[in-house]
């Protein structure tokens, strides 16, 4: 913010950076989001990843047309709540840290440290930040692929793959148990019918009102770890076959990016 200058603002409210009034934003460099996010407000999602990723977005002043203006901002978010952005299976536009508690109560650090940026912290700061060579580093692909940010992609799941997520930590489906799906992969016909009332079930229980329990879902969904629909016998007709539980379990985790999630 001292480094951005009048070119750098704070939100502390959904409004500020997603509604329809963001006039202000128009000369913003830097934005610094100060708890004023709650990830599951769809419509606040739209808005925060055009601002990071769109290079032409509309402005809106209030009582005026809006306007059509390059995006200059550049997004920093700070939260104590555990979700904090809104970060899918494929996550390309956020980079998630926790940050430490290993200076929590060290007064005399944090003199030093804002005793050295008053006295030309703030320009080093900004003469490292303008001179690094980025070579060809681009955001999109190469994401730091931090636990905390893990842990983003877990909260923001979508109902079928945590329903999904559930189904591989217990490791049993219908009438086929642990022992038998960690020994090879397993065949689903009969047992479709059974995971899709399990899966109404899952919806029902955690007052899930935006999704529909649908075998069509539960394989889309299934494909991320390795679930093939095939043809089965003449007899059989169609069904499920998915990989012994280890290796879907680690295509799961692969997927999102999160190692040791099944323990």
């Amino acid at each position: 913010m001292r480094i951005a200058g009048r070119h750098g603002i704070t939100v502390s409210s959904p409004k500020q950076l997603a509604g329809n009034f963001n006039a202000h934003l128009r000369s913003a460099v830097f934005v610094f989001a100060d708890e004023a996010l709650w990830p599951g407000n769809k419509e606040a999602e739209g808005t925060l990843k055009q601002l990071v990723t769109e290079p032409v977005i509309a402005f809106e002043p209030k009582g005026k047309d809006v306007i059509q203006g390059r995006n200059l901002v550049h997004l920093m978010l700070a939260s104590n709540e555990e979700w904090v952005v809104p970060a899918g299976k494929d996550a390309r536009r956020f980079a998630v840290f926790d940050v430490t508690e290993g200076r929590r109560g060290d007064t005399a650090f944090w003199e030093r440290l804002n005793s050295q940026m008053e006295n030309g912290g703030y320009a080093a700061m900004l003469h490292d930040l303008l001179s690094m060579d980025l070579g060809d580093w681009h955001p999109a692909r190469n994401v730091p692929q931090t636990q905390a940010l893990a842990d983003q992609k877990l909260l923001s799941l979508d109902p079928v793959m945590k329903f999904w997520m559930e189904v591989l930590e217990r490791g049993s489906v219908g009438l086929i148990d642990e022992a038998e799906w960690l020994a090879g992969p397993i065949t689903l016909k009969d047992e479709r019918d059974r995971l899709r009332e399990e899966y109404d079930a899952f919806l029902k229980r955690n007052r899930v009102y935006s999704a529909k329990a649908t075998s069509k879902a539960l394989a889309a969904a299934g494909k991320s770890f390795g679930l093939e629909a095939v043809k089965l016998d003449r007899n059989m007709g169609r069904g499920w076959v998915i990989p012994p539980l280890s290796d879907a379990r680690g295509m799961f985790e692969a997927r999102i990016g999160a190692d040791g999630l099944f323990g």
